[in-house]
């Protein structure tokens, strides 16, 4: 299955911070599962689809008034006491795509979590319902719940710590 992300044009053996962050540019793309996990691998960072043109685009495009869609929600687990396998081992609904972050270790395990659905969330009301849902029907209790904005952007982890899993679970809107 392809689906369609944003992705930075640059890639990182750390955590990006600051004025980095900040000159970030995406592309959208249409990817699969083997390209989204190299590119995770790659420490490429990615955002969901904004009314960009086709075009390179910054932060300026990357906003809630401009989001358009996405076949992907993400979640940050920040701080567990569960490493990223056995926490995902609990889930009832796990995700296609698990990761751990450039942070994992600091203060607790740190990992992203990445449901890819077969069809476009198209509002950000509509987003947001699809990011509790999968938080609910998981009994997740997360810490850090930046990803709930659609125009959040989420930091793949091109560290050689990097740990992937994948299920290649692809979801229905309606779970």
């Amino acid at each position: 299955m392809n689906f369609e992300l944003s992705i930075s044009n640059t890639t990182s053996t750390q955590k990006p911070k600051g004025m980095e962050i900040a000159r970030l540019q995406f592309q959208r793309k249409s990817i699969n599962l083997d390209i989204f996990v190299d590119y995770i691998k790659e420490g490429r960072t990615f955002c969901y689809v904004f009314t960009d043109n086709d075009i390179v685009f910054g932060n300026n495009v990357k906003t809630i008034s401009h989001f358009m869609y996405t076949n992907v929600v993400a979640l940050d687990v920040d701080d567990s006491t569960a490493e990223m396998n056995d926490y995902v081992a609990t889930l009832l609904y796990k995700p296609t795509v698990a990761y751990t972050t450039y942070s994992n270790g600091c203060k607790g395990y740190r990992f992203r979590l990445v449901y890819v659905f077969n069809d476009k969330i198209i509002s950000t009301n509509e987003y947001q319902a699809v990011y509790k849902a999968i938080v609910e029907a998981n009994n997740m209790n997360l810490s850090d719940n930046c990803m709930y904005s659609v125009n959040q952007c989420f930091i793949g982890n091109g560290s050689d710590a990097v740990e992937v899993v994948r299920n290649d679970v692809v979801y229905n809107k309606s779970m």
